[in-house]
């Protein structure tokens, strides 16, 4: 049963990470004057990279629970703190952008997670830490 898990985990962790080309440290930081919120230590420790994909022109608005955490353009990553429950992460493509779909979903972290979520064309990839 325990190689069962292990390798279901091995396989999702797997199939997330193809959603990227960035990793965390080869990502440009996003800069200050287009971080909004949640960039305070908290429970839980979320990294977040967009990736550089076909629609790399457009700016992604990213909002934490409906309030606006971040603009994010192509290759950019930023880290985020979150408190312990359910949280909903939404990325909005700019205006000018309307070929994209907005991109919701649910996490639930409880104190001392840490987790690494892309965007790009296909949707959320997630990586755990």
């Amino acid at each position: 049963m325990k190689s069962i898990i292990f390798l279901a985990a091995v396989a999702a962790i797997s199939g997330c990470v193809q959603l990227s080309h960035y990793s965390p440290d080869q990502a440009d930081l996003v800069p200050t004057s287009r971080l909004y919120g949640f960039t305070n230590r908290s429970d839980a420790h979320l990294v977040v990279v967009r990736d550089e994909s076909d629609d790399g022109q457009c700016t992604i608005h990213f909002f934490i629970d409906g309030t606006p955490a971040a603009d994010f353009e192509a290759g950019e990553v930023a880290n985020f703190g979150l408190t312990m429950g359910v949280h909903r992460l939404s990325a909005l493509p700019a205006q000018g952008c309307s070929d994209l779909l907005i991109k919701n979903i649910k996490i639930a972290v409880k104190t001392g997670d840490a987790s690494i979520m892309y965007i790009n064309e296909k949707g959320w990839g997630s990586v755990p830490i």
